[in-house]
């Protein structure tokens, strides 16, 4: 497709394989967007709270050092 003699792709253009076969782009980038505001909501609350059952839990700071590992998909 063009506008303006520019080359423009289009969610029309890309086809979606994989666990996201048959949904259109914008959706897929939606769903992405909502997992990861979910990912940075859940970051602040650890960070702010400490995580679940140990030191810190209860909203305390500690000074323990903790690690996530954290998955979007594939990423």
């Amino acid at each position: 497709m063009k506008k303006n003699g520019h080359n423009i792709i289009t969610s029309d253009d890309i086809t979606m394989l994989g666990k996201n076969s048959g949904k259109d782009l914008q959706t897929v980038l939606e769903n992405a967007q909502n997992d990861i505001d979910s990912l940075k909501s859940n970051v602040k609350w650890l960070y702010k709270y400490g995580g679940v059952g140990g030191s810190g839990g209860s909203g305390s700071p500690t000074s323990d050092k903790w690690s996530a590992t954290v998955s979007l998909g594939t990423v």
